[in-house]
């Protein structure tokens, strides 16, 4: 028996209340979602359904901003690439649980 093992504490959350956003851009479907490490970014193509890009980020606006800098840059080509923040602010992201 092994006595080091048992003494070991190994602490996990009792709960962890997920939350995640969604938005679209152009043909794109944003989310953004909480884990236990900060938030992971999904960008889809509506039509296909298949991911483009994935990101992680360290907190919410980040990761709003990342997944509004692809969808501006794929849908542009580049050129809108001075507007993202504001698009990021203004996007209706919708929460949901």
């Amino acid at each position: 028996m092994n006595c080091r093992s048992r003494a070991t504490a190994v602490f996990t959350p009792l709960t962890q209340i997920r939350r995640r956003y969604a938005a679209s851009c152009g043909d794109l479907q944003m989310y953004v979602e909480n884990d236990a490490e900060g938030w992971s970014v999904e960008v889809r193509d509506l039509k296909q359904g298949n991911q483009l890009h994935s990101a992680h980020r360290c907190s919410l606006d980040a990761a709003k901003l990342a997944a509004t800098e692809f969808a501006v840059i794929r849908t542009t080509g580049g050129q809108g690439a001075a507007t993202v923040d504001t698009v990021a602010r203004q996007l209706p992201w919708n929460e949901s649980w």
